[in-house]
């Protein structure tokens, strides 16, 4: 599946948006079918994951 690095730590606008779409700076931040996962939660990601690849 394509994905998105994205280093927050030198890009501030990409800091920016991961504070307004979570509500903080944690890192890694994972956006998968328009879902925000701010957590590594690896049941909810290969979930996630399952359902997007089907599409």
């Amino acid at each position: 599946m394509p994905f998105t690095e994205v280093d927050v730590s030198r890009d501030g606008k990409a800091r920016y948006r991961i504070k307004k779409l979570t509500g903080r700076t944690r890192t890694p931040v994972f956006i998968i079918g328009g879902y925000v996962v701010s957590d590594f939660n690896r049941h909810r990601l290969d979930k996630l994951l399952e359902v997007e690849e089907r599409r």
